[in-house]
C-alpha cells in the first residue's frame, strides 16, 4: 500500500471511529515502513491515531517519530527497548510476556525507576535469547506469529 492509500484508509478509520484513538501497528516487515515524515503526515490529518507499536530496531528513526507529538504513545518491540524508554517510548509489545509475564512487569519496574544499569543488563540477557533462538527460526522460514505463539505455548499461557 502506497502513502496515500494509508491515508485515504485512515480517513475512512477516522470518519467511521474517530471516537477511539488509534495505535498504528507499523513493524519492519510490512509493506510500508513508518518513518517520521509519513508519521507527521499521518497524524496532522487523522486525529484519532495516538502512537504506534513498533518502527523495528533502528534507535534513530524512533527517536524522530517521538519527536514528531511526544504525547503520543509509541510501543516497541523487546529487542531496543531500553534505549527507546529512555527516548520515552511508552511501553513494550512483547511476546516474552507468553513466556513469563513477571520477567516482563519487573523489567518494565526497572525501566520506570531508571534503574537503567539492571535494565540494560536484561536487555542484553533478551537481545542473547532473541540471537539463539529467535533469530534461527526466522531464518528457518517460521513466521513472527507461529514464534509468539510458540513461545506463548512454552510459557503456558491461555489461549496458545
Amino acid at each position: 500500500m502506497s502513502e496515500d492509500g494509508v491515508l485515504r484508509f485512515l480517513s475512512e478509520v477516522q470518519h467511521h471511529a474517530g471516537h477511539l484513538g488509534v495505535i498504528l501497528y507499523a513493524p519492519p516487515h510490512s509493506k510500508l515502513r513508518m518513518t517520521a515524515a509519513l508519521y507527521r503526515r499521518i497524524v496532522s490529518r487523522i486525529p484519532c491515531v495516538i502512537g504506534t507499536k513498533t518502527v523495528g530496531d533502528n534507535t534513530g528513526e524512533m527517536a524522530a517519530l517521538l519527536r514528531v507529538r511526544p504525547s503520543h504513545s509509541h510501543f516497541v518491540a523487546e529487542c531496543h527497548l531500553v534505549e527507546c524508554a529512555k527516548l520515552d517510548a511508552r511501553g513494550n509489545y512483547s511476546a516474552l510476556a507468553g513466556i513469563s509475564l513477571r520477567y516482563m512487569k519487573e523489567w518494565w519496574d526497572m525501566i520506570e525507576r531508571r534503574y537503567w544499569t539492571a535494565a540494560s543488563q536484561r536487555q542484553l540477557a533478551v537481545q542473547s535469547f532473541y540471537k539463539e533462538g529467535g533469530v534461527p527460526m526466522r531464518e528457518g522460514g517460521f513466521i513472527a506469529g507461529a514464534i509468539d505463539k510458540s513461545m506463548a505455548s512454552i510459557g503456558g499461557a491461555k489461549g496458545s
